[in-house]
């Protein structure tokens, strides 16, 4: 009893809500081209932004699990990023690429 008196408040503040601040903004926007179409512009610009950052943090990924030398160069600038790439690693299963890298790494500076 309780329960449904509470769902019924907030229905009904849902409701009140829609109708006071969500329904006059449609009336607007339906009324009005320029913002449709600002609105319908920014959605696309928005989508095609978000797959560019997509495919660039894709194509960083993939490098960094292909090319070890791409890792030592990240692991000199940029040793945050390098961190949160084994972090991710160790999560999704492959523990050992952080071990490996750095005895190839500290057997590489014992040679020079």
């Amino acid at each position: 009893m309780h329960t449904h008196t509470h769902t019924s408040r907030l229905n009904s503040c849902f409701l009140m809500f829609t109708n006071t601040v969500c329904q006059p903004v449609i009336e607007v926007i339906a009324t009005c081209p320029a913002i449709w179409k600002f609105i319908k512009g920014s959605a696309k610009t928005l989508f095609v932004l978000e797959a560019v950052c997509f495919a660039a943090s894709y194509g960083v990924y993939y490098r960094m699990n292909t090319n070890r030398e791409f890792r030592q160069h990240i692991h000199e600038n940029y040793p945050f990023v390098l961190d949160y790439y084994y972090k991710i690693g160790e999560i999704v299963g492959d523990s050992t690429v952080r071990q490996a890298d750095a005895s190839y790494w500290s057997a590489l500076k014992k040679s020079d």
